[in-house]
């Protein structure tokens, strides 16, 4: 999958049952299967950071079905593993930098929340619901050229940011990655808990202290993303 992104400064998020299985929809044309959601999938905001690409996927091999833009990909296999692939770029993850060094905070954490959103459709749409799935957030060529990506703290403008110039810290290695595992029967998968127990490690790996990462809430289960935060940014 990566072919396209292997010299590109990227960030993949991956997600796969740790248990045997098999999609049920993966291959149907039923309009509610998990390959029509995932060729429109339910997002947080109609024109944020997502999975969205406005087009049909494409089957790959008997194996696993695709969607692909100029700026990300998406790999649904048909055991329920779901990678993304995602270009820092001014165009992306690092929106608006015209230097395509410095990734968007709201970016990140609005695709992150996104992918762990989707992923309780795919968990749905298993033969049987795992206990737990491992998830993977990975990082690569963040020294690309010689030059270090860089994640900023706080939210764009705060008063974080502009401590840190709004070019915040460096990645302290060109490539990186780290897996959690999480339970995920219907009881216990909590998308927005998931997704910030991801960004924190990304955070933490660039240096970054748990009260420099913003959109994010107290649950009786522990920090989530604030998803109705990001919804009502405009």
């Amino acid at each position: 999958m990566m072919a396209d992104l292997r010299n590109k400064r990227t960030l993949i998020l991956a997600a796969a049952p740790m248990e045997s299985l098999e999609l049920r929809t993966i291959f149907s044309s039923d309009p509610n299967g998990i390959r029509r959601r995932l060729e429109s999938p339910v997002e947080l905001r109609g024109f944020g950071w997502g999975l969205a690409m406005q087009q049909q996927s494409k089957l790959v091999g008997g194996e696993f079905i695709r969607t692909e833009s100029f700026r990300e990909v998406v790999d649904l296999y048909r055991d329920g593993y779901l990678i993304v692939g995602a270009e820092v770029n001014r165009e992306f993850l690092a929106w608006s930098d015209k230097d395509d060094l410095r990734i968007h905070p709201l970016a990140l954490i609005e695709l992150t929340n996104n992918f762990t959103r989707f992923y309780e459709f795919v968990l749905e749409d298993l033969q049987t619901r795992p206990k737990k799935t491992e998830f993977r957030i990975y990082v690569e060529n963040m020294h690309l050229d010689g030059k270090k990506t860089r994640l900023p703290p706080g939210e764009v403008g705060s008063m974080r940011w502009q401590l840190s110039g709004g070019l915040g810290r460096e990645a302290p290695s060109n490539r990186w990655s780290k897996t959690i595992i999480v339970a995920s029967d219907a009881q216990n998968y909590k998308p927005e808990g998931v997704a910030f127990s991801l960004i924190r490690e990304l955070y933490f790996w660039f240096g970054h202290s748990e009260e420099d990462i913003p959109y994010a809430r107290d649950t009786n289960d522990g920090k989530a993303v604030d998803a109705e935060r990001i919804k009502n940014i405009r």
